[in-house]
């Protein structure tokens, strides 16, 4: 009855070894199912795409608003020519050191930065003759000095750009001796800077930058006697955008 039974199982499709469970389908055996969740698997990237999406990258981030109309790109590097007038007693005074004329000034600046606002830095020498405050005939005061400070462009994106600016400066004065005063170099003065200028675009990567600075800062001549050298800067200079 038993080996009957079993048989009869078997023809309604039971797997051998005992009833099938209740609910479950039929599979024939040795057969297996593998379930996978639902919906699309993820795109595989092609190995030969992988280049030409990472130079797309790399060009996007290269690329950008033309760097003339910057003023605000990331390295500029200028030389810069111009004269430096002598203002208020550092001009016409009669104290030690004092009674100066203008003269050349030059020097170069490095600056720096993005969206409107720059850093600079720079180095400059100024000629004031100083014939009125004794110095011999044809010698110069020779002030050397250094500047960094911010700046802040007035617009954006054009290739005119107006800035205004706000820095600190040290320089020392090679005195060829004044009255009062023998010949020899001053201490480290320090002091500040406001400044004015504009940015023109004149060629890709390259830039006319005229501007003025009004400074004033005090150092002491050799010999001891205290002189405030406040005068006014008027330059341009060449810029070369990187």
């Amino acid at each position: 009855m038993s080996g009957a039974a079993g048989r009869g199982n078997r023809a309604r499709g039971a797997p051998l070894g005992g009833a099938p469970r209740v609910g479950a389908p039929w599979r024939p055996p040795g057969v297996r199912v593998a379930f996978t969740t639902s919906g699309p698997r993820p795109r595989q990237v092609s190995p030969v795409s992988r280049p030409v999406l990472l130079a797309l990258a790399v060009a996007a981030l290269l690329a950008g608003p033309t760097r003339l109309l910057a003023q605000g790109a990331p390295l500029t590097v200028e030389a810069r020519s111009g004269v430096a007038v002598p203002l208020g007693s550092f001009a016409d005074g009669t104290g030690v050191g004092e009674g100066t004329s203008a003269g050349i000034a030059f020097g170069f600046e490095v600056t720096f930065g993005g969206g409107g606002r720059t850093l600079y830095a720079g180095f400059s020498q100024l000629r004031f003759g100083c014939r009125e405050a004794g110095c011999p005939a044809g010698t110069p005061y020779v002030a050397t000095g250094v500047d960094a400070g911010l700046r802040l462009a007035l617009v954006t994106g054009r290739k005119v750009v107006p800035w205004v600016g706000a820095g600190g400066l040290t320089t020392r004065v090679e005195s060829p001796g004044v009255d009062g005063s023998p010949e020899g170099t001053s201490s480290l003065g320090f002091g500040g800077e406001v400044s004015a200028g504009v940015y023109v675009g004149i060629a890709p990567g390259l830039a006319l930058t005229p501007a003025v600075r009004l400074r004033r800062v005090g150092t002491d001549l050799p010999g001891g006697a205290a002189l405030t050298l406040v005068h006014l800067v008027a330059d341009v200079g060449l810029a070369l955008t990187f």
